[in-house]
């Protein structure tokens, strides 16, 4: 498989990068695992037919968040869905006191996400 532009601007540039600067770990995690992204670093699985038809060698994702090969499509295509589905709709009222001395009142409806 032919690596992705910002998988091969890593493995073009990230060395030179770390060289000149420290990178937290969290940093230096997520640039691995863009750089091993597909490849064999990450291990492989084997889609097959059961007929014998076709067989294939996949190399796994690494599954970051932060990977535009496989990170991204998980939040384009379920991680919105996925939170709305954990948030809890609440509606409260809120005032502010104005320079008048009147008070406004609102109505706001705001989702809340439930933490575990």
């Amino acid at each position: 498989m032919q690596a992705g532009i910002v998988q091969k601007i890593f493995l073009d540039h990230y060395h030179d990068y770390e060289s000149g600067h420290i990178p937290h770990s969290r940093e230096k995690d997520a640039a691995i695992s863009i750089m091993t992204c597909k490849t064999p670093a990450q291990g492989y699985h084997i889609d097959a037919c059961p007929n014998d038809d076709y067989e294939a060698i996949v190399f796994n994702s690494c599954k970051h968040r932060g990977c535009p090969m496989c990170g991204a499509a998980v939040r384009r295509y379920g991680w919105n869905d996925d939170e709305r589905k954990r948030s809890i709709a609440h509606t409260f009222m809120w005032y502010s006191p104005s320079i008048m001395g009147f008070t406004s009142f609102g109505v706001t409806t705001v989702s809340f996400s439930r933490t575990f």
